[in-house]
């Protein structure tokens, strides 16, 4: 399969997903999640030739979100 194609059947199955999350870690902060989830899945397109397709993508993502998240809370508390 297209490298494209996979890419926006992921971004399709988990960016709802991944904003649900981003959503309620930041207490339902719309901006801010929305924000998080566009910062995960860039990252994602920046290293989905880097990664194995057919490894646990949702996992990476949500470490990617966690990581993400952490970044975000830390520059807002600063």
């Amino acid at each position: 399969m297209e490298q494209n194609n996979l890419c926006n059947i992921i971004l399709e199955k988990y960016y709802d997903t991944i904003y649900k999350y981003c959503y309620v870690v930041l207490q339902y902060n719309e901006q801010a999640a929305e924000d998080c989830t566009q910062e995960v899945f860039y990252r994602f397109s920046k290293r989905n030739g880097q990664l194995h397709m057919n490894g646990d993508i949702r996992f990476w993502l949500y470490m990617t979100a966690d990581r993400v998240l952490k970044m975000y809370q830390k520059n807002e508390c600063a």
